[in-house]
């Protein structure tokens, strides 16, 4: 029998994904609960944090933001920059440091400081909290009895009282276009991530890449490190490029070589993020019909053009949209979402993924020498690909290598995953209508087939991408969490019924 003074029993949350979507929810829990938490993080990796991102061994792959932007903890914007230097972590590592001060330090680098991050809040003393990694993945889960079981691939059983879906990006997948060719393609890496079959590629391979985000300009860097003397040929459909990182305002850069840290606002980032609708988008919102797209992007343009004029670039206004999507995205209406997917998402894309000045120097410098060509048009379903021009090419007698990095499933895995296909097959998920992700409340919880919300399962970071538009990206990922933290927690001591 338990005395008046006995301490509850701690709610059990499970987390499912322990990259960095996963990492930041179990240490913003733990730090910003009043009451004990017991937390188990299913992640197969053996380290917690670096998921298919920052798991990367290659030198070459880095953040695409300065170090001030990535952090696990939103309300200290320098923790991270902090530990690199406590770390002495860009030491050995000369390139990532640039003119302004600002530094882009490897994807592995990042890794090992989120890591590091968990391990000093496995066990937090002000509560009691303790996070656990339960190295296996997760199969099946079913509610009975008012909680969840969660079955593992090893036979493990686990009983929650909420369920957090953290499964972060899918990995990348052939588009089903493409599918049906890859027997008319000529050796095929479906995955630019398995850095052991990426290796494979010799030197004397005719390559082609598929796609040319941030994933191929990482593929370029590691075979052009590598002495592929190329040509190295990269078809999108656009020939678009991810455009170069902008300029970054003096205070923060040299924060990095000359500034303590200890004196700089540890909230930079939550004003940032958290800062009001612009002015002018919110007067756009008001005097226009709502959830209309082209309103809001005249005037962004006009910013943009203001700002020019003014000798401004033209991130300073792009950045505002960034920053502020998550709170415009929900008051479009669904066509206006999918119109946006279908004809702006490339261009958005470009401006928005930018690439680190390490990256931009190699992949440039070997585009001027004639290593690396970036070509527009597509793969014809013969299995050869029509340039812009109608120049016709056959892949299969032009190419040795295919690398497909045509990005991620922007289905969030729902077909592949068989957690998620589990939950979607008892009607507990359902795929957001505007054809990315799953679809969620504002809050972060899963919408049912019947357009219910459930307080007792939560989605965060990119498998939310139909609902908040832009929850991709540590910083995003990590303001998401700080913002749904709250109610979550208030929910979880709500009980709930099967």
């Amino acid at each position: 029998m338990n005395g008046p003074d006995a301490q509850p029993k701690p709610r059990h949350i499970v987390i499912v994904g322990g990259g960095f979507s996963g990492a930041a929810l179990a240490v913003q829990l733990v730090r910003r609960s009043r009451q004990s938490l017991k937390i188990t993080i299913i992640e197969g990796r053996a380290t917690l944090g670096a998921g298919l991102a920052y798991s990367t061994t290659d030198p070459d792959h880095r953040l695409n933001a300065p170090s001030f932007s990535h952090t696990l903890l939103p309300d200290d914007a320098w923790h991270f920059t902090r530990w690199c230097r406590d770390q002495r972590a860009l030491d050995d590592d000369p390139d990532a440091l640039q003119p302004d001060g600002t530094a882009y330090v490897r994807r592995a680098t990042f890794g090992r400081y989120l890591a590091a991050t968990v391990a000093d809040h496995v066990r937090w003393r002000q509560t009691g909290s303790n996070i656990t990694h339960q190295r296996s993945t997760a199969v099946h889960a079913r509610r009975l009895g008012g909680r969840w079981q969660i079955d593992l691939q090893d036979g493990t059983v686990l009983t929650a009282d909420m369920v957090c879906l953290a499964t972060g990006n899918a990995e990348p997948r052939l588009p089903p276009e493409f599918e049906a060719l890859s027997s008319r393609l000529p050796r095929l890496i479906r995955n630019p991530y398995d850095s052991d079959i990426l290796h494979t590629v010799t030197l004397t391979d005719r390559v082609l890449v598929l796609g040319s985000g941030l994933t191929a300009l990482d593929t370029l860097c590691t075979l052009l490190r590598r002495g592929h003397p190329g040509p190295i040929e990269v078809l999108s459909r656009h020939g678009l490029l991810p455009t170069p990182q902008g300029p970054v305002a003096p205070e923060l850069s040299a924060a990095v070589l000359s500034r303590p840290l200890e004196a700089m606002p540890a909230d930079l980032l939550l004003k940032r993020v958290h800062a009001p609708v612009p002015d002018y988008l919110a007067r756009t919102a008001e005097v226009t019909l709502p959830g209309r797209l082209r309103p809001w992007l005249m005037a962004v343009h006009n910013r943009i053009s203001h700002g020019q004029a003014l000798g401004e670039s033209w991130h300073a206004g792009f950045d505002e949209l960034r920053d502020t999507l998550w709170q415009l995205w929900p008051g479009l209406t669904l066509e206006a979402r999918r119109r946006f997917i279908r004809r702006l998402k490339p261009w958005y894309d470009i401006h928005r993924y930018r690439t680190p000045p390490p990256t931009e120097q190699l992949v440039r410098t070997a585009e001027r020498t004639g290593r690396v060509r970036f070509l527009a048009g597509r793969l014809n379903t013969d299995g050869s690909i029509t340039l812009r021009g109608s120049v016709r090419h056959a892949v299969a007698t032009r190419y040795d290598v295919v690398i497909n990095c045509t990005g991620f499933d922007a289905g969030a895995g729902l077909n592949r995953n068989p957690l998620l296909l589990s939950l979607q097959n008892q009607g507990f998920l359902r795929p957001h209508p505007c054809g990315l992700g799953i679809d969620t409340d504002l809050e972060g919880r899963a919408v049912t087939a019947q357009g219910e919300s459930l307080n007792h399962l939560r989605l965060i970071g990119p498998p939310t991408l139909g609902s908040f538009g832009d929850p991709i990206g540590a910083i995003y990922i990590g303001m998401q969490v700080y913002r749904l933290v709250p109610r979550l927690l208030d929910d979880l001591t709500v009980p709930v019924s099967s």
